[in-house]
């Protein structure tokens, strides 16, 4: 009686043993590099509408259920921005149209998340727009670029597909020289916010337009997702 007392403990333990392995394994199957470094990105939802009850609705539906913490950062108005304080600061024509209000202030408060990133003590900013259509896997693919964006020399990464890869840097982040006139969502280093900033006066172009010049100036380097992450 003993003895078979003893079997059954013994192959009580071996279960619980086994079940603790196979939790293990499963935690560390299901585990994202983001996971560990949540503490260490600031993620931006830029929203022009951030006063309309539905659209901050949707915006907290997207991210919740995906369990991200981030901010929504309102966007300055387009529609009281000063254009003699435009014209001020030297803006430009860009292929015989100059740039809109909108521009202007969607150019503005992307400067002004940068120096708040900047104040912050968080090692990544990523800034999207609140009409992005986030994809189920968008946490997973995200925390893959940032971990490969840690290990290179790179100031920031597109979340947007490159068309025409000119070199690959790692498994997640290519470099395409021409980045395109579209910046819907991208991630920055401190050091990337820093350069772009720096040369942000006078404003000659629209986001999208600025990130393509100052990259293939070399000012700043900025990579591209293998695959896009994000979905306009």
């Amino acid at each position: 009686m003993i003895q078979n007392s003893s079997i059954v403990i013994i192959l009580v333990g071996i279960t619980i043993i086994s079940l603790m392995i196979y939790l293990t394994l499963q935690q560390n199957e299901n585990f994202s590099p983001l996971d560990s470094q949540l503490d260490n990105t600031d993620i931006f939802v830029v929203c022009k509408n951030c006063d309309d009850q539905y659209n901050a609705s949707q915006i907290a539906k997207k991210f919740d259920i995906l369990n991200i913490n981030y901010r929504i950062y309102k966007q300055i108005n387009g529609d009281i921005v000063d254009m003699k304080k435009l014209v001020f600061q030297g803006a430009l024509k860009i292929r015989d149209q100059k740039i809109t209000n909108d521009d202007y202030a969607c150019f503005a408060s992307n400067v002004n998340i940068w120096q708040i990133f900047l104040q912050s003590n968080r090692t990544y900013c990523v800034v999207l727009n609140d009409k992005l259509n986030i994809p189920s896997d968008f946490k997973n693919k995200l925390a893959r670029v940032i971990d490969d964006l840690s290990l290179t020399n790179l100031d920031g990464v597109m979340l947007t597909r490159a068309t025409s890869p000119d070199a690959i840097i790692t498994k997640n982040i290519v470099i395409e020289n021409n980045l395109g006139n579209w910046c819907e969502g991208y991630v920055l280093t401190k050091e990337g916010a820093r350069k772009l900033i720096n040369n942000t006066i006078p404003i000659v172009s629209t986001l999208g337009n600025y990130f393509n010049s100052m990259n293939s100036k070399g000012i700043v380097k900025i990579g591209k997702t293998v695959t896009s992450i994000i979905k306009n």
